[in-house]
């Protein structure tokens, strides 16, 4: 870090290696590496310019480059599994012909987790982010005391990829020796495959933009507030979005948010904000929702004839806030459901319709093929709502040797999406929401 008067620039990098705790086949070694292992590059980079003497631009581009590699059959859930439900003297790590242990009880099979740590391939995984932000500072004391600007631009991308390389020897089981020899016998389980391949990826980018101007300004023992802030957000996949159009086109949020704040001598408190938000979620005319919020609150410990009696208390105060906030997600990755969608349904792989109309003949009807709704519109949709109360103390004594909060919360909701159930099949209606 360093710079001058009118610049200054601050310049991090680090890097971080975790080595797997598993042994691994030492005649794979010089071919690949099956054991866990993770590295990652961090790097930052900040530049603060002053262009005025009340006006600042920062620019500021961090991210971050992760390698991860793990066994064929993985080093979680997977592997662990096999780790803690075999019984470590059910088989050897190999037969002493080179044959594969497996153990077979109870008609389940379980791998030898020396074999799935080391003879089923390997996976790499790659994660790479870049975050670039622009922002500007004003001051604007020239004009009123307190009064201040910030408006921050960003471009974020986030990307991923994976191949996995797998692998298997030949599985066998002991099952018992020969009567005659002594001979072991071995039935084999599961075939060999030779390595197999197989990849993905996924991305995407958001820009998103910040503008705040607030207000803060103390006029005796009037104490006050304001704050407007406008925030727009677009993010979108850029890899491996198929053939749904609506997998290119950005999530789009939009809102504007005010705050009133005002205390007299910090004894009386006063606040309201509000939000105005927008969402791509709803049909136009329900996209956008008004989310007020108000608080009030008494700090009895600052009154006349609590200092004056009762000096051991530092703070005793009450407060009570009521306010609507919105949820526009509807879960399950559910967008535009104020949209419907059609699809046709032909035949499935044993030459019978799939089923679309039922019209009652026999036990469970007759299906026909067809067009039909595999969503159907929802044009009434918009912001479930939060209605949230709260009453609430605040205490400190002593010096704040003995501090508490006690809160009463209360919350109900309203406007929230639910799927039909009810609807019965002959509508053909593979959407019931």
């Amino acid at each position: 870090m360093g710079g001058g008067n009118t610049a200054r620039y601050f310049v991090s990098a680090s890097y971080t290696e975790d080595q797997g705790m598993y042994n691994t086949d030492q005649t794979l070694r010089d071919d690949y590496d099956t054991n866990a292992n993770y590295k990652k590059w961090n790097y930052r980079m900040n530049v603060d310019i002053d262009i005025t003497k009340s006006t600042l631009l920062k620019l500021g581009i961090a991210g971050s480059l992760a390698k991860r590699n793990s066994p064929g059959l993985a080093d979680n859930e997977m592997l662990w599994g096999m780790l803690f439900g075999y019984n470590p003297i059910a088989t050897p790590v190999y037969y002493s012909n080179g044959y594969a242990p497996i153990s077979h009880r109870d008609n389940v099979n379980k791998l030898n987790p020396w074999v799935a740590s080391t003879q089923t391939g390997y996976n790499e995984d790659w994660q790479n982010n870049v975050q670039t932000n622009v922002t500007l500072e004003q001051n604007f004391d020239f004009i009123t005391k307190g009064l201040k600007f910030v408006g921050r631009f960003g471009y974020d991308t986030d990307n991923s990829n994976w191949i996995n390389r797998h692998r298997q020897p030949d599985l066998y089981k002991a099952n018992g020796r020969r009567q005659e020899t002594g001979e072991i016998v071995y039935e084999k389980m599961f075939s060999a495959y030779d390595m197999t391949q197989s990849s993905g990826s996924s991305g995407k980018r958001r820009e998103f933009l910040d503008l705040l101007l607030s207000w803060e300004r103390a006029f005796g023992n009037h104490h006050g507030g304001v704050t407007f802030r406008y925030t727009q957000d677009s993010e979108k996949r850029t890899v491996d979005i198929g053939t749904d159009i609506k997998n290119g086109v950005s999530k789009r949020n939009q809102g504007l948010a005010g705050r009133f704040t005002y205390n007299w001598n910090y004894r009386y408190f006063v606040d309201f904000n509000f939000g105005y938000t927008g969402s791509e979620n709803f049909a136009p005319g329900n996209q956008f929702g008004f989310f007020p919020a108000f608080s009030l609150a008494w700090n009895v410990a600052e009154e006349s004839f609590v200092k004056n009696n009762l000096k051991w208390m530092n703070m005793f105060k009450i407060r009570y806030s009521h306010g609507k906030v919105g949820n526009d997600n509807i879960g399950d990755n559910n967008r535009f459901p104020y949209l419907y969608t059609i699809a046709t349904t032909g035949y499935n792989s044993e030459g019978k319709p799939n089923y679309v109309y039922n019209w009652g003949f026999g036990d469970y009807g007759k299906s026909f093929i067809g067009t039909h709704y595999t969503q159907m519109a929802s044009n009434g949709i918009t912001w479930e709502v939060a209605t949230k109360d709260d009453l609430g103390i605040d205490l400190s004594l002593f010096n704040d040797k003995f501090t508490a909060t006690v809160d009463y919360f209360h919350e109900k909701r309203t406007g929230i999406f639910l799927t039909r159930e009810f609807l019965p099949d002959i509508t053909g209606l593979e959407s019931k929401t």
